[in-house]
Protein backbone atom coordinates (compact mmCIF):
# COMPACT_ATOMS: atom_id res chain seq x y z
CA UNK A 1 0.00 0.00 0.00
CA UNK A 2 2.42 2.56 0.75
CA UNK A 3 4.97 1.81 -2.39
CA UNK A 4 1.30 2.29 -4.45
CA UNK A 5 0.77 5.76 -2.80
CA UNK A 6 4.49 6.63 -3.03
CA UNK A 7 4.33 5.64 -6.72
CA UNK A 8 0.67 8.19 -7.29
CA UNK A 9 2.99 10.93 -5.36
CA UNK A 10 6.00 10.66 -7.72
CA UNK A 11 3.40 10.42 -11.01
CA UNK A 12 1.41 13.17 -9.34
CA UNK A 13 4.98 15.19 -9.11
CA UNK A 14 5.83 14.60 -12.36
CA UNK A 15 2.76 15.95 -13.85
CA UNK A 16 2.74 18.84 -12.34
CA UNK A 17 6.54 19.62 -13.64
CA UNK A 18 5.57 19.02 -17.05
CA UNK A 19 2.49 21.43 -16.53
CA UNK A 20 4.38 24.14 -15.33
CA UNK A 21 7.12 23.44 -18.23
CA UNK A 22 4.38 23.71 -20.20
CA UNK A 23 3.14 27.25 -18.78
CA UNK A 24 6.65 28.78 -18.63
CA UNK A 25 7.27 31.06 -21.66
CA UNK A 26 8.50 34.28 -23.06
CA UNK A 27 6.24 36.90 -24.55
CA UNK A 28 7.80 39.49 -27.16
CA UNK A 29 5.80 42.63 -28.91
CA UNK A 30 7.27 45.50 -31.15
CA UNK A 31 5.71 48.58 -30.66
CA UNK A 32 4.66 51.18 -33.61
CA UNK A 33 4.47 50.86 -37.37
CA UNK A 34 7.74 50.03 -38.52
CA UNK A 35 5.80 47.55 -41.19
CA UNK A 36 8.08 46.59 -43.80
CA UNK A 37 11.42 46.49 -41.50
CA UNK A 38 9.65 43.61 -39.35
CA UNK A 39 9.71 41.48 -41.99
CA UNK A 40 12.99 40.21 -41.40
CA UNK A 41 11.85 40.18 -37.72
CA UNK A 42 9.26 37.65 -38.54
CA UNK A 43 11.45 35.78 -40.80
CA UNK A 44 13.61 34.95 -37.74
CA UNK A 45 10.68 34.29 -35.69
CA UNK A 46 9.84 31.28 -38.58
CA UNK A 47 13.35 29.89 -38.19
CA UNK A 48 13.30 29.25 -34.48
CA UNK A 49 9.78 28.33 -34.40
CA UNK A 50 8.48 31.65 -32.76
CA UNK A 51 5.57 34.40 -32.67
CA UNK A 52 5.20 37.74 -31.35
CA UNK A 53 2.99 40.34 -31.37
CA UNK A 54 2.70 43.80 -33.31
CA UNK A 55 0.82 46.65 -31.74
CA UNK A 56 -0.14 48.94 -34.13
CA UNK A 57 -0.59 52.40 -34.16
CA UNK A 58 -1.70 55.46 -36.82
CA UNK A 59 -2.95 52.57 -38.33
CA UNK A 60 -5.05 54.94 -40.67
CA UNK A 61 -1.89 55.99 -42.34
CA UNK A 62 -0.95 52.02 -43.80
CA UNK A 63 -0.81 51.71 -46.87
CA UNK A 64 -2.26 48.54 -48.43
CA UNK A 65 1.12 46.93 -49.14
CA UNK A 66 1.67 47.32 -45.46
CA UNK A 67 -1.85 46.35 -44.02
CA UNK A 68 -1.16 43.24 -46.51
CA UNK A 69 2.31 42.53 -45.16
CA UNK A 70 0.43 42.71 -41.34
CA UNK A 71 -1.88 40.06 -42.61
CA UNK A 72 0.85 37.85 -43.89
CA UNK A 73 2.17 38.30 -40.29
CA UNK A 74 -0.57 37.05 -38.68
CA UNK A 75 -1.27 34.02 -41.19
CA UNK A 76 2.36 32.73 -39.54
CA UNK A 77 0.58 32.58 -36.07
CA UNK A 78 1.41 36.19 -34.94
CA UNK A 79 -0.75 38.61 -33.27
CA UNK A 80 -1.78 41.87 -34.45
CA UNK A 81 -2.61 44.41 -31.59
CA UNK A 82 -3.44 48.16 -30.70
CA UNK A 83 -1.14 50.39 -30.14
CA UNK A 84 -3.67 53.25 -29.89
CA UNK A 85 -5.35 55.63 -32.45
CA UNK A 86 -2.86 58.59 -32.90
CA UNK A 87 -0.44 57.46 -29.76
CA UNK A 88 -1.43 59.65 -27.25
CA UNK A 89 -0.08 59.84 -23.86
CA UNK A 90 -3.03 58.01 -21.99
CA UNK A 91 -1.72 59.53 -18.34
CA UNK A 92 -1.38 63.25 -19.87
CA UNK A 93 -4.67 63.14 -21.90
CA UNK A 94 -7.05 61.84 -19.61
CA UNK A 95 -6.25 64.29 -17.07
CA UNK A 96 -7.12 67.18 -19.62
CA UNK A 97 -10.17 65.34 -21.25
CA UNK A 98 -11.08 62.36 -19.02
CA UNK A 99 -11.36 59.03 -19.61
CA UNK A 100 -15.12 58.70 -22.35
CA UNK A 101 -12.85 61.41 -24.55
CA UNK A 102 -9.85 59.19 -24.44
CA UNK A 103 -12.11 56.40 -25.22
CA UNK A 104 -14.01 57.60 -28.11
CA UNK A 105 -10.71 59.07 -29.70
CA UNK A 106 -7.84 56.87 -28.80
CA UNK A 107 -9.50 53.18 -28.19
CA UNK A 108 -12.75 52.51 -30.38
CA UNK A 109 -11.12 54.69 -33.39
CA UNK A 110 -8.20 51.92 -33.52
CA UNK A 111 -9.93 48.47 -33.04
CA UNK A 112 -12.54 49.63 -35.53
CA UNK A 113 -10.34 50.90 -38.21
CA UNK A 114 -8.47 47.97 -37.76
CA UNK A 115 -11.22 45.35 -37.80
CA UNK A 116 -12.50 47.57 -41.24
CA UNK A 117 -9.53 45.42 -42.21
CA UNK A 118 -10.54 42.43 -41.59
CA UNK A 119 -8.17 42.21 -38.03
CA UNK A 120 -9.55 41.10 -34.87
CA UNK A 121 -7.89 43.06 -31.53
CA UNK A 122 -7.55 41.03 -28.32
CA UNK A 123 -4.22 43.03 -26.89
CA UNK A 124 -3.27 46.88 -26.18
CA UNK A 125 0.25 48.56 -25.27
CA UNK A 126 -0.30 51.78 -23.85
CA UNK A 127 2.46 54.39 -25.62
CA UNK A 128 5.12 55.57 -23.48
CA UNK A 129 3.60 52.82 -21.13
CA UNK A 130 1.76 55.87 -19.68
CA UNK A 131 -1.70 55.10 -17.68
CA UNK A 132 -3.00 54.84 -14.52
CA UNK A 133 -4.25 51.93 -12.46
CA UNK A 134 -8.01 52.58 -13.02
CA UNK A 135 -7.38 52.62 -17.11
CA UNK A 136 -6.48 48.86 -16.61
CA UNK A 137 -9.77 48.38 -15.53
CA UNK A 138 -11.84 50.38 -17.71
CA UNK A 139 -10.06 48.84 -21.18
CA UNK A 140 -10.58 45.09 -19.75
CA UNK A 141 -13.99 45.62 -21.45
CA UNK A 142 -11.98 46.38 -24.68
CA UNK A 143 -9.15 44.24 -24.66
CA UNK A 144 -7.46 40.73 -23.03
CA UNK A 145 -4.95 42.16 -21.78
CA UNK A 146 -3.12 45.76 -21.46
CA UNK A 147 0.15 46.06 -21.66
CA UNK A 148 2.81 48.87 -19.97
CA UNK A 149 6.53 49.28 -19.84
CA UNK A 150 8.11 48.09 -16.71
CA UNK A 151 10.53 50.39 -14.73
CA UNK A 152 14.28 48.98 -15.99
CA UNK A 153 15.93 50.83 -12.96
CA UNK A 154 15.87 47.73 -11.18
CA UNK A 155 17.21 44.85 -13.71
CA UNK A 156 19.99 43.98 -11.51
CA UNK A 157 17.69 42.10 -9.57
CA UNK A 158 15.64 40.30 -12.77
CA UNK A 159 13.90 38.38 -10.18
CA UNK A 160 12.06 41.59 -8.63
CA UNK A 161 11.36 43.84 -11.80
CA UNK A 162 7.85 44.95 -11.55
CA UNK A 163 4.85 42.97 -13.34
CA UNK A 164 6.76 41.55 -16.18
CA UNK A 165 6.71 37.66 -15.20
CA UNK A 166 2.89 36.81 -16.11
CA UNK A 167 1.52 34.05 -13.77
CA UNK A 168 -1.59 32.38 -15.80
CA UNK A 169 -3.46 31.65 -12.95
CA UNK A 170 -2.97 34.90 -10.80
CA UNK A 171 -2.58 37.84 -13.13
CA UNK A 172 -5.93 38.61 -15.25
CA UNK A 173 -5.58 40.92 -17.67
CA UNK A 174 -2.50 43.71 -17.17
CA UNK A 175 1.08 42.93 -17.55
CA UNK A 176 4.35 45.21 -18.46
CA UNK A 177 6.91 44.53 -19.95
CA UNK A 178 10.94 44.91 -20.10
CA UNK A 179 11.99 47.42 -23.14
CA UNK A 180 15.13 45.70 -24.89
CA UNK A 181 15.67 48.82 -27.21
CA UNK A 182 19.32 50.33 -27.75
CA UNK A 183 17.90 52.53 -24.78
CA UNK A 184 17.66 50.14 -22.30
CA UNK A 185 20.59 49.53 -19.79
CA UNK A 186 19.50 45.65 -20.09
CA UNK A 187 22.31 43.04 -20.70
CA UNK A 188 21.94 39.73 -22.76
CA UNK A 189 22.97 38.07 -19.84
CA UNK A 190 20.53 39.49 -17.12
CA UNK A 191 17.86 38.72 -19.91
CA UNK A 192 18.75 35.00 -19.71
CA UNK A 193 18.24 35.68 -16.01
CA UNK A 194 15.09 36.36 -16.53
CA UNK A 195 13.82 33.64 -19.36
CA UNK A 196 15.62 31.04 -16.75
CA UNK A 197 13.68 32.82 -13.46
CA UNK A 198 10.50 32.74 -15.80
CA UNK A 199 10.88 28.51 -16.25
CA UNK A 200 11.71 28.24 -12.47
CA UNK A 201 8.55 29.75 -11.69
CA UNK A 202 6.40 28.29 -14.45
CA UNK A 203 5.78 32.44 -15.30
CA UNK A 204 5.85 34.12 -18.76
CA UNK A 205 8.29 37.03 -18.84
CA UNK A 206 7.29 39.49 -21.18
CA UNK A 207 9.73 41.63 -23.03
CA UNK A 208 9.29 44.10 -25.92
CA UNK A 209 10.78 46.81 -28.68
CA UNK A 210 10.37 48.79 -31.65
CA UNK A 211 12.28 48.59 -34.85
CA UNK A 212 15.15 46.25 -36.15
CA UNK A 213 18.37 48.62 -36.10
CA UNK A 214 19.62 49.72 -39.62
CA UNK A 215 22.89 49.89 -40.36
CA UNK A 216 24.67 53.34 -39.31
CA UNK A 217 21.63 54.17 -37.17
CA UNK A 218 21.89 55.46 -33.90
CA UNK A 219 18.11 55.87 -33.01
CA UNK A 220 17.86 54.23 -29.46
CA UNK A 221 14.17 53.22 -30.25
CA UNK A 222 16.15 50.49 -32.44
CA UNK A 223 17.24 46.70 -31.12
CA UNK A 224 20.14 45.05 -32.87
CA UNK A 225 18.48 41.73 -34.76
CA UNK A 226 21.56 39.34 -32.70
CA UNK A 227 20.14 40.68 -29.35
CA UNK A 228 16.70 39.06 -30.83
CA UNK A 229 18.13 36.18 -32.10
CA UNK A 230 20.06 35.53 -28.18
CA UNK A 231 16.18 35.41 -26.97
CA UNK A 232 14.76 33.19 -29.25
CA UNK A 233 17.85 30.96 -29.02
CA UNK A 234 18.25 30.67 -25.10
CA UNK A 235 14.27 30.61 -24.73
CA UNK A 236 14.24 27.45 -27.44
CA UNK A 237 16.96 25.79 -25.48
CA UNK A 238 15.26 26.66 -21.98
CA UNK A 239 11.86 24.94 -23.46
CA UNK A 240 9.94 28.36 -22.73
CA UNK A 241 6.90 28.72 -24.67
CA UNK A 242 6.27 31.37 -26.79
CA UNK A 243 2.89 33.26 -26.39
CA UNK A 244 1.20 36.43 -28.32
CA UNK A 245 0.05 39.08 -25.95
CA UNK A 246 -3.47 37.38 -26.41
CA UNK A 247 -2.81 34.02 -25.50
CA UNK A 248 -1.55 35.16 -21.67
CA UNK A 249 -4.92 35.94 -20.66
CA UNK A 250 -6.48 32.98 -22.30
CA UNK A 251 -6.88 29.12 -22.43
CA UNK A 252 -3.99 28.69 -24.61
Amino acid sequence: MLRLVIIILLLSTACSSKQNDTAAGVCISFDDRSVEEWQEVVELLRDHGAKATFFITQFDSLTEKEISILKGFESYGNEIGSHGYNHINAEAQIKKHGYQWYIENEITPSIKKMEAEGFTIKSFAYPYGAKFWFTDFILSNYFLITRGVADDRNIKNMRSVDGIYYDKTENGSAVNALNFDKASPIKNEQILTGLKYALEKGKIINLFAHAPSQAGSNNKYTFEMERLEYILINAKELGLKFYTAAELNSNL
